[in-house]
């Protein structure tokens, strides 16, 4: 296709017209351009000239490197099966506890009645951490205690909260007595894959034995099931909940003065 091009125009009062080139190169390094030209009298007003080949600048090794980009975050969540009521005796350790599911907040502020809540010795109150889970801790409450409380949760993508209440009951001396509820399980409805935490309070004198049971039966603790109790409270978690675990569940608690029981239900979405 390399040659010779001529084009003609032609009218009544006469014919004009021009020629060009075509070359073909064998790479684009050898490539040739022609510049802006013009048709006087049939004749190329310009030649064509080679392609010139902009050099660029050697690259800086260190202006290379990409800096690594943050991972998009959100401001931290509470925990779904978040337990939000609480209870203590008068003149004993009163605990509330907030979990988050993943982000752990840079800052926790605890509230009670719209007013910040401070640590003091004097006072005894403290703020605890362990993992993901953070406590207010009172350690000897009164009856003043008792009320809504408030947690605010703050990072740099901003801030959740989230409200408790304490409920505080007479203290007493007892020398036996049959198990009572402070706190009763909830029903909950959580993921497919998910955990799932189930929460009860009880009394008694002797302290009570607490069985769990899933369609009516004893569950043991260990490997899906998490069973552990720290005071008064009872806890039960499944791990990753599948078909299997959704269902009819009671918790029961028994001593030589008595039984009661409670019954929840775990279904999922």
């Amino acid at each position: 296709d390399a040659g010779t091009y001529t084009a003609e125009v032609v009218n009544k009062l006469g014919t004009s017209s021009c020629s060009t080139e075509l070359q073909v190169a064998e790479s684009t390094e050898d490539l040739w351009i022609q510049p802006e030209w013009c048709i006087v009298g049939g004749m190329v007003g310009k030649p064509m000239k080679k392609k010139e080949k902009k050099e660029e600048p050697p690259k800086d090794p260190e202006s290379a490197r990409t800096e690594p980009k943050e991972p998009k975050r959100t401001r931290s969540l509470f925990d779904e099966n978040l337990r939000k009521q609480f209870v203590a005796k008068e003149r004993e350790e009163a605990r509330i506890e907030v979990t988050f599911s993943e982000d752990v907040p840079d800052e926790v502020i605890w509230e009670q009645m719209g007013k910040a809540v401070q640590e003091s010795k004097t006072k005894g109150i403290s703020f605890e951490r362990e993992g993901n889970t953070f406590a207010l801790v009172i350690k000897d409450a009164t009856m003043k205690d008792a009320g809504e409380y408030v947690c605010i949760a703050r990072d740099k993508w901003g801030s959740n909260k989230q409200a408790f209440r304490l409920t505080m009951k007479k203290g007493g001396v007892r020398k036996l007595a049959k198990p009572e509820w402070f706190l009763t399980p909830e029903s909950i409805t959580v993921t497919k894959g998910t955990a799932a935490k189930f929460y009860a309070e009880v009394d008694s004198a002797p302290a009570p034995t607490v069985d769990w049971l899933h369609n009516k039966k004893t569950l043991q603790g260990g490997g899906l099931y998490t069973i552990e109790h720290k005071g008064r409270v009872y806890k039960l978690e499944i791990g990753k909940v599948t078909e299997r675990e959704a269902g009819d569940y009671k918790v029961i608690a028994h001593n030589s003065m008595g039984e009661i029981t409670s019954d929840f239900k775990l279904t999922l979405k």
